[in-house]
């Protein structure tokens, strides 16, 4: 039973399956002798949902220009990934990037629409309830 958690929790955090023998150790997974600090901090993601996850943790704290740079990536693999899309509005707001909060603002899926308008208002950007569609 342990040992499918921790395969389940590698495979989940980054590590390959071949290199998903490793040990918890303070909470963290060590995926073939390598500490899983980066990959919990989302510097080994790669595919679209793990750099949209990555982008957010982020965001939550308060690094937006590598949230940003993070959805960028998640959205060349997925276009119109809806976490990508979401916090790449959010944080395009906090780097006062209104160009590209508009952009994102008609993007994002209309209930999360007041969010983005919120932080945008909160950084002195203010968004109108539609805006033409463009490329993110």
């Amino acid at each position: 039973m342990r040992a499918s958690f921790v395969l389940m929790l590698a495979l989940a955090t980054g590590c390959s399956a071949p290199l998903a023998l490793g040990t918890l150790t303070a909470g963290s997974l060590v995926c073939a002798g390598i500490a899983n600090e980066e990959t919990h901090k989302g510097l080994m993601r790669t595919d679209a949902d793990s750099l949209a996850l990555s982008a957010r943790d982020a965001y939550v704290d308060s690094e937006y220009a590598r949230a940003f740079q993070l959805c960028h990536r998640a959205l060349d693999r997925k276009p119109h990934h809806p976490l990508a899309t979401r916090v790449l509005g959010a944080a395009a707001c906090r780097l006062h990037d209104r160009a590209r909060a508009k952009r994102v603002f008609v993007e994002v899926a209309p209930e999360f629409r007041d969010s983005i308008r919120m932080i945008c208002h909160d950084e002195g950007i203010e968004l109108e309830h539609s805006v033409p569609t463009q490329a993110i």
